[in-house]
């Protein structure tokens, strides 16, 4: 899927979504925890800025992070601990 399809598609997914969120909103907004939310954050790999006291995400950010890494492997964002026998 191109990038300006699928920027179609998450913006329409995303329509009531509102233009600002906190980490808190975010997490009600995507399949991420929270403490991934925060660890993208603190990384630098999602953008936010802080507003009295508090992480803002602005949905555009939101939108061009799920886009950069739509072709990311699954493998990557989940972790093995050991085989359960």
């Amino acid at each position: 899927m191109s990038s300006e399809k699928l920027r179609i598609e998450i913006e329409r997914m995303l329509k009531n979504c509102p233009e600002m969120l906190t980490p808190m909103q975010l997490y009600k907004w995507s399949i991420w925890g929270k403490n991934h939310i925060y660890k993208l954050i603190n990384t630098g790999e999602l953008r936010s800025f802080i507003y009295r006291g508090t992480h803002i995400i602005t949905k555009e950010d939101y939108i061009e992070y799920l886009i950069a890494h739509s072709n990311d492997s699954p493998e990557k964002h989940f972790h093995k601990k050991g085989d359960k026998k």
